[in-house]
Protein backbone atom coordinates (compact mmCIF):
# COMPACT_ATOMS: atom_id res chain seq x y z
CA UNK A 1 0.00 0.00 0.00
CA UNK A 2 1.79 3.54 -0.81
CA UNK A 3 2.26 6.42 1.53
CA UNK A 4 -0.56 7.91 -0.17
CA UNK A 5 -3.30 5.22 0.24
CA UNK A 6 -2.17 4.44 4.10
CA UNK A 7 -2.81 8.26 4.64
CA UNK A 8 -6.25 8.34 3.00
CA UNK A 9 -7.53 5.01 4.90
CA UNK A 10 -6.17 6.72 8.18
CA UNK A 11 -8.19 9.81 7.75
CA UNK A 12 -11.48 7.87 6.58
CA UNK A 13 -10.73 5.75 9.89
CA UNK A 14 -10.16 8.66 12.27
CA UNK A 15 -13.17 10.86 10.63
CA UNK A 16 -15.42 7.55 10.97
CA UNK A 17 -14.09 7.92 14.88
CA UNK A 18 -14.87 11.32 15.46
CA UNK A 19 -17.74 12.24 13.53
CA UNK A 20 -20.13 10.81 16.02
CA UNK A 21 -21.63 14.10 18.00
CA UNK A 22 -23.18 13.43 21.47
CA UNK A 23 -22.35 13.26 25.44
CA UNK A 24 -18.58 12.88 26.11
CA UNK A 25 -19.21 9.17 27.34
CA UNK A 26 -21.75 5.96 26.48
CA UNK A 27 -22.01 2.79 26.71
CA UNK A 28 -22.48 0.80 23.83
CA UNK A 29 -23.00 -2.66 24.49
CA UNK A 30 -22.58 -3.45 27.99
CA UNK A 31 -18.96 -4.34 26.63
CA UNK A 32 -17.52 -1.07 25.13
CA UNK A 33 -17.58 2.04 25.46
CA UNK A 34 -17.32 5.32 23.27
CA UNK A 35 -15.17 8.34 24.96
CA UNK A 36 -15.88 11.58 23.26
CA UNK A 37 -14.90 15.27 24.04
CA UNK A 38 -15.62 18.77 22.31
CA UNK A 39 -12.82 20.09 20.32
CA UNK A 40 -14.09 23.65 19.69
CA UNK A 41 -17.64 25.05 19.66
CA UNK A 42 -19.13 22.48 17.15
CA UNK A 43 -17.15 19.64 16.76
CA UNK A 44 -17.43 16.14 19.07
CA UNK A 45 -14.61 13.46 18.58
CA UNK A 46 -14.92 9.99 19.79
CA UNK A 47 -13.12 6.66 20.10
CA UNK A 48 -14.64 3.29 20.56
CA UNK A 49 -13.50 1.06 23.78
CA UNK A 50 -14.00 -2.47 23.58
CA UNK A 51 -13.02 -4.16 26.72
CA UNK A 52 -14.74 -7.80 26.04
CA UNK A 53 -11.68 -9.15 25.95
CA UNK A 54 -11.13 -8.00 29.90
CA UNK A 55 -11.76 -9.52 33.12
CA UNK A 56 -12.79 -6.11 35.09
CA UNK A 57 -13.47 -8.38 38.69
CA UNK A 58 -9.64 -8.61 38.46
CA UNK A 59 -7.53 -5.34 38.89
CA UNK A 60 -5.11 -6.26 35.79
CA UNK A 61 -8.49 -6.27 33.67
CA UNK A 62 -9.78 -3.22 35.39
CA UNK A 63 -6.23 -1.33 34.72
CA UNK A 64 -6.17 -2.45 31.56
CA UNK A 65 -9.33 -0.47 30.58
CA UNK A 66 -8.65 2.47 32.21
CA UNK A 67 -5.58 2.93 30.22
CA UNK A 68 -7.74 2.16 27.04
CA UNK A 69 -9.87 5.14 28.42
CA UNK A 70 -7.14 7.32 28.78
CA UNK A 71 -5.69 6.83 25.38
CA UNK A 72 -8.86 6.99 23.50
CA UNK A 73 -9.70 10.35 25.35
CA UNK A 74 -6.10 11.62 24.51
CA UNK A 75 -6.75 10.86 21.05
CA UNK A 76 -10.17 12.29 20.86
CA UNK A 77 -8.74 15.70 22.85
CA UNK A 78 -5.71 15.67 20.31
CA UNK A 79 -3.48 17.20 19.34
CA UNK A 80 -1.31 17.60 22.80
CA UNK A 81 0.27 20.54 23.34
CA UNK A 82 3.64 21.62 22.61
CA UNK A 83 3.37 24.94 24.65
CA UNK A 84 3.28 24.35 28.84
CA UNK A 85 0.37 27.41 28.18
CA UNK A 86 -2.09 25.34 26.05
CA UNK A 87 -1.91 22.45 28.36
CA UNK A 88 -4.50 23.28 30.77
CA UNK A 89 -7.65 22.74 27.94
CA UNK A 90 -5.79 19.40 27.16
CA UNK A 91 -5.50 18.30 30.37
CA UNK A 92 -9.00 19.74 31.30
CA UNK A 93 -10.53 17.68 28.41
CA UNK A 94 -8.81 14.20 28.72
CA UNK A 95 -10.16 14.44 32.56
CA UNK A 96 -13.62 15.24 31.56
CA UNK A 97 -13.68 12.47 29.22
CA UNK A 98 -12.09 9.43 30.95
CA UNK A 99 -14.36 10.87 34.38
CA UNK A 100 -17.41 10.06 32.14
CA UNK A 101 -16.22 7.33 30.51
CA UNK A 102 -15.55 5.54 34.29
CA UNK A 103 -18.40 6.74 35.85
CA UNK A 104 -20.41 5.27 32.18
CA UNK A 105 -18.98 2.04 32.59
CA UNK A 106 -20.23 1.95 36.41
CA UNK A 107 -17.54 -0.34 37.71
CA UNK A 108 -15.99 -0.28 40.90
CA UNK A 109 -12.50 -1.60 40.45
CA UNK A 110 -12.20 0.74 37.25
CA UNK A 111 -13.80 3.51 39.11
CA UNK A 112 -11.32 2.57 42.50
CA UNK A 113 -8.53 2.45 40.28
CA UNK A 114 -9.15 6.24 38.64
CA UNK A 115 -9.62 7.58 41.53
CA UNK A 116 -6.53 6.44 43.31
CA UNK A 117 -4.99 7.88 40.38
CA UNK A 118 -6.11 11.03 41.34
Amino acid sequence: MSHCSKSLALAAVMATCFAVPGAYAQSASGQEIVVRAHAGDTETRSQMVSYADLDLGHEAGARALLMRITGAAKLVCSPEPRELKDAKPYRACTRQAVDRAVADVNNPAVSALHHERG
